[in-house]
């Protein structure tokens, strides 16, 4: 996850195929340790991303998705 400052009391992390519970673990260690240990995380499953995950905390949204690359990757072409 990007170093960016994070605060609230609930994530939301989406991924393109279900994570395994280690994979969950991770990621849910690597939130917490942002946010505080009282925080949510919460899994999402969305195969339109293709790959990569999306995180949500409050207002933020750090997209790691392939999707959301090539998107990035179509505007700069435009």
């Amino acid at each position: 996850m990007e170093s960016e400052s994070l605060s609230g009391s609930s994530a939301e992390v989406v991924s393109a195929l279900p994570l395994t519970p280690e994979e969950k673990e991770i990621v849910k260690a690597d939130i917490l340790s942002k946010l505080g240990s009282q925080a949510t995380v919460t899994f999402r499953v969305n195969p339109a991303i293709l790959g990569g995950l999306i995180i949500r905390v409050g207002d933020k949204v750090l997209d790691g998705s392939v999707a959301g690359k090539l998107e990035s990757l179509r505007q700069s072409l435009s």
